[in-house]
This record gives C-alpha cells, sequence and structure tokens, in this order.
C-alpha cells in the first residue's frame, strides 16, 4: 500500500496557515529544549552544582509568581485575536486589557515578594538574585504571543524568541567562566527575555499600528473574572505537578526518582510532538466551527494520540536503553503507562478548544482539572495501600488524564454542546 505524505499532511493541516503555526510552536519549544541541553553541562562545570542548584531553586519560586502574572489571560484573549483578525480597535482594547491586567499582577507579585526577602532569611542572602530573576516576569507582561499567534504571524515571534536565546547562549559561553559569575548569568538571561518582549511590544505598536494603553483597574473585572477558570486550571495542574513529585520523594527510595525522571524525558520527546496542535489549530477554525468539523479534528487527534503509543511502546525499550543503560530498563513500564496520557491530552485539548472555548463555558476548564487532582490523589492511595510501587504513581497519573476524558464527555451530553 502506498502512503501519500502529502494527503496525511491535508488531513492533519488542511489550511497551510495551520501548519505554519504547528511547525514553529514546535520549533519554538524544541529549539529552547536543545538551548537547554547544550547549555546545561557548561553551567555545571562554570558556575558548580551549587550556584546552578541556587538558580534553580529560586528561579522555582519565582515562576510560582509569574503564573500569577500570567493569569490564565492567554486563551481569552486568543480568541478575541482570532475572532476580530481585522478590527484594530478590538485588537487594541483586548492587547490593553492584558497589558494592564498583567503589568497590576505584576505590582501585586513585587509587593508580595519585596517584605518576604526581609522576613525569610535564605531570601535575604540571596536578594538580589531574587530580585534580578523577579524582574524577567515582565516579559510576561510585554511580550503579547497571544496576539501573534491569532493574527498567524507565528514566525515573528518565533524569529523574535529564538534570536534572543541564542544571544544569552553567545554571552553565557563568551561572559560566564566561574561561581563568582552567576550573577552575570542571571543579568543576561533576564536582559535578553526583557530585550525580546519589547521587541515583540514595539512591533505591535509600531509596524502592526495597534496602540496599547494603561486601563484602570476598576475596569478590568471582567477581564479577571473571564481568565479565572484558566488561572485556576493551572494551579491545579501545578499541584499535581508538585505533589506527585514530592509523594515520590517521600515514599521511595532515590534510584525509584531516577527511573521516574527518566520516563519523564523519554515521554517528553513525542509529547512535544502533540503540546501544539490544538493551539495550531484553533485560530484558523473559531470562525467556522461546525459539530462536524470538530468530530472530524477528534477523529485525527485520537489516531495520532493511538499511533504515539503505539510507537512508544515499540521504541520506548530501546530509548530507555540509550539514555539510561541496562540498570534504568525498569524505567519501560512506566514510559509506556505515562505515554497513555498523551493521547487523553490531545483529547481533553480538542474538548477544551473547539468546545468549551468558543462557547465561553470557561468554568468547565478548571472543574475538569480538580476532577483529574482529586481522582489522581484517591487512586493513587488506595493503589499504595496494596502496592508500594512506583509503577502505581505512573498508572494513577495515565488514569485521571483519562478520566478528564470521561468528564469532559459527560458534561458536553449533559449540557448538548455539540449539537448544531
Amino acid at each position: 500500500m502506498n502512503i501519500n505524505l502529502q494527503d496525511i499532511k491535508k488531513r492533519i493541516f488542511p489550511q497551510k496557515n495551520i501548519g505554519e503555526n504547528y511547525f514553529f510552536m514546535l520549533f519554538s519549544q524544541s529549539s529552547n529544549l536543545i538551548i537547554g541541553l547544550l547549555l546545561l553541562p557548561y553551567l555545571l562545570r562554570t558556575l558548580g552544582k551549587e550556584a546552578y542548584g541556587t538558580y534553580i531553586f529560586i528561579n522555582s519560586n519565582v515562576q510560582l509568581l509569574n503564573m500569577v502574572i500570567i493569569f490564565g489571560f492567554g486563551l481569552p484573549a486568543l480568541k478575541k485575536f482570532s475572532e476580530n483578525r481585522y478590527d484594530n480597535k478590538v485588537k487594541s482594547q483586548v492587547l490593553s486589557e492584558v497589558f494592564s491586567a498583567r503589568i497590576y499582577l505584576f505590582l501585586l507579585c513585587g509587593c508580595i515578594l519585596i517584605p518576604l526577602l526581609y522576613l525569610i532569611p535564605f531570601m535575604r542572602q540571596h536578594d538580589i538574585l531574587y530580585l534580578l530573576i523577579f524582574s524577567t516576569t515582565i516579559s510576561t507582561a510585554l511580550f503579547p504571543n497571544s496576539y501573534f499567534q491569532g493574527m498567524q504571524k507565528l514566525k515573528i515571534s518565533t524569529s523574535i524568541i529564538l534570536i534572543s536565546r541564542l544571544l544569552s547562549l553567545l554571552l553565557i559561553f563568551l561572559f560566564v567562566k566561574s561561581e563568582s559569575d552567576l550573577f552575570l548569568y542571571v543579568l543576561i538571561i533576564s536582559s535578553t527575555s526583557l530585550a525580546a518582549a519589547l521587541c515583540g511590544f514595539f512591533h505591535i505598536l509600531f509596524i502592526h499600528r495597534i496602540s496599547v494603553y494603561l486601563l484602570p483597574l476598576g475596569r478590568l473585572k471582567n477581564v479577571f473574572l473571564e481568565a479565572m477558570p484558566f488561572f485556576w486550571s493551572s494551579v491545579f495542574g501545578k499541584i499535581k505537578q508538585e505533589v506527585t513529585t514530592l509523594i515520590l520523594g517521600l515514599t521511595f527510595d532515590m534510584a525509584s526518582l531516577a527511573l521516574w525522571d527518566l520516563a519523564q524525558k523519554v515521554v517528553s520527546i513525542p509529547r512535544l510532538m502533540t503540546n501544539n496542535i490544538n493551539d495550531a489549530i484553533f485560530p484558523s477554525v473559531i470562525q467556522g466551527l461546525r459539530p462536524e468539523m470538530i468530530k472530524k479534528v477528534i477523529r485525527i487527534e485520537q489516531i495520532i494520540g493511538i499511533s504515539i503509543i503505539l510507537t512508544v511502546f515499540l521504541l520506548g525499550y530501546p530509548a530507555v536503553l540509550l539514555l539510561g543503560g541496562e540498570s534504568m530498563t525498569g524505567a519501560y513500564p512506566l514510559v509506556c503507562l505515562l505515554s497513555t496520557s498523551i493521547y487523553a491530552s490531545l483529547i481533553v485539548g480538542c474538548y477544551f478548544y473547539f468546545i468549551f472555548v468558543p462557547k465561553e463555558k470557561y468554568n468547565f476548564v478548571p472543574r475538569n482539572q480538580l476532577v483529574s487532582l482529586v481522582s489522581f490523589f484517591l487512586i493513587l492511595t488506595i493503589g499504595l495501600l496494596f502496592v508500594a510501587n512506583i509503577t502505581i504513581v505512573a498508572l494513577a497519573f495515565s488514569t485521571s488524564c483519562f478520566i478528564e476524558v470521561l468528564y469532559c464527555r459527560y458534561v458536553i451530553r449533559k449540557h448538548k454542546l455539540l449539537v448544531a
């Protein structure tokens, strides 16, 4: 049987813009991964494990504040940009709302951080590092990624981000030479990140001629209410991720943790390929969504998800062997179990992007994540009572993802959301 690659491409990405969006999203994420892999051994040698570990710890603290600044404005804004691609007045209003809300959240997070720098000894000892790393979060407020995605101009945003990453890579290799250069390393990261955000911001102002202005806080109530469900969704996801790591550390030995980490890394490769499919499709189809089209997208993504699971089952073992060696082959069952969550994530993404968001049923998004979180802990607790094995953690994780699918289907049927 002859396989027509062009036909497969057209079925997955029926419009040219969808293929371009997907390519640039994938390219941005994969380049970030590659640059990170290139930097890691160099930073460990030059900064040393202790200094680099300090940076990782502080950065993870600051990312919690960054999650607050991101809040949940992205997807509602993306919907509005996609629906009003040629209306500069609407685009200016949406950009100004998101920009203003994130600036206020940045100031709020700053007011929270500064007292903590004096109250907590570790934070006081590294106060300059905290402030430098926190300064990178202003880039979240300035860089209008949802605008470029909605306008299907991801070539521009990807180019800006890639240039800034390559510049930071060059500067780090040139100037970061010892443990004493930790501040310089953070300064390079923060300054190149800010430069990229400013380039994107000014591109919109002067090339696209979209005005952006600071709105009073009182006019942003509906913007926060609209984004709140997506914020809680990210919070629930973060809790699930962090508590899983905590449970692994408290319940199992370090060898088991190493197996889990290797399994996560192996599964992250195919997950990278699927993360942006729904993001890429959404701007192109939002204005012409019909139940038949949604069902077709779901069927195609089901095929993609099953194909990925089968591929991981076939290639997962040699991948584990290559990355971890004979002593780490125990990660293979974890890889197989975790790979099934890719299928569930794809389908849930379809429900989010093509049913809940277009119909503005935003509250179902965090409820779905809460159902996933509760089911994960319930299955994990019951499982560990009978079998104290790390496989139970992977089984609970994957099962909770499929419970998300079932919950979404229940909601869609109950509220007749997939009826013309």
